[in-house]
């Protein structure tokens, strides 16, 4: 009986073994089959994505019916220049990216046809953002850049921080910005609002003005551009009154915010300010700022040729920048 017992013992070890040594297999098996199924699915993405890749780099036209304007990643036709991916001039251009393309291909799939697709609503939208034509006509260029800064779409300005400041996408998408870019007192109305709304007792106006805060950096990139500078070209006191109004407007706001529980206007719009005193300062042949840009271009890659055009200011040099336009301020009262 105990012989018995002992072998039933033995066949069943031996059982148990056998079946251990099988589950191995299979997990083992199982596991080899997850990693070939991820190899392939990584190979297949990495395929599509050098396929996609490849294809930016043709050059592409709105007659191609394969590449309809909206996924292109392209500038677009002067009618749909509204839209976010807009007619940028180069280097501004932006192509759009996988997931972006994709999005917008599986909204204008066929069973959706006779819809509006997703950036031909933006278009739709943005055009009714528009300031009618005849209104243009007869607003004054007070009024004008009061409408430009309250229009919702100079919320593209705040995207990314562009080498112009965003200017070349805010005008090409608004018409109120391109029209007030072409009044021949644009400069001059511009630095009249910012000086009005800079006064410690008109910064409090942020609590009932949408987007308030967001006025002066605005301003300040208007008042940088080449149409401001050549209407300015002519006065070289109102160019330093340019500068010294920037500098006391930033004053002002840190006043302000420090009798405030929490700070409002903050430094996140430092770069637009310093941008303006950079130009301005250029344009009056400051030796201090000419020596900074000097020293700037030895030390960085990107140099002076290539400031406000390849790229913008970093806050430490819009920091730099501003203590400059401080030293200038103190130099000519």
């Amino acid at each position: 009986m105990f012989m018995k017992m002992r072998n039933l013992a033995k066949k069943i070890a031996v059982l148990c073994v056998l079946i251990i040594a099988l589950l191995v297999s299979i997990t083992l098996l199982l596991k080899q089959q997850s990693k070939d199924g991820e190899r392939y699915q990584h190979s297949q993405i990495d395929s599509e994505t050098k396929e996609i890749s490849e294809n930016d780099k043709l050059p592409k036209t709105s007659n191609d019916e394969s590449n309809p304007p909206h996924v292109q990643g392209v500038p677009l036709k002067e009618e749909n220049r509204v839209l976010i991916v807009d007619s940028l001039p180069d280097p501004f251009v932006k192509h759009d990216s996988l997931t972006v393309r994709r999005a917008i291909e599986k909204a204008n799939r066929p069973d959706l046809a006779g819809r509006p697709s997703g950036p031909e609503r933006i278009r739709a939208h943005h055009k009714t953002l528009q300031i009618p034509e005849e209104q243009l006509v007869v607003l004054s260029s007070a009024e004008l850049v009061e409408k430009t800064l309250q229009s919702p779409l100079a919320v593209m300005m705040r995207y990314q921080l562009y080498p112009d400041g965003g200017m070349s996408r805010f005008a090409g998408s608004f018409n109120g910005a391109a029209t007030l870019l072409e009044r021949p007192d644009m400069a001059k109305e511009v630095l009249s609002y910012y000086k009005r709304v800079s006064a410690f007792d008109q910064l409090s106006e942020w609590e009932r003005t949408p987007s308030f805060v967001y006025h002066f950096a605005m301003c300040e990139t208007f008042l940088s551009t080449n149409e401001a500078l050549k209407q300015l070209e002519a006065d070289p006191k109102l160019r330093q009154d340019v500068i010294r109004s920037i500098i006391m407007s930033r004053q002002a706001r840190t006043e302000f915010d420090s009798s405030q529980a929490e700070p409002v206007f903050g430094r996140s719009t430092i770069v637009y300010s310093a941008m303006a005193v950079a130009k301005y300062l250029d344009s009056l042949d400051s030796p201090k700022y000419q020596q900074w840009v000097a020293q700037e271009s030895q030390d960085a890659e990107d140099g002076k040729e290539d400031l406000f055009v390849k790229r913008g200011l970093s806050y430490a040099e819009a920091e730099e920048v501003l203590v400059i336009g401080e030293e200038y301020v103190q130099s000519i009262k």
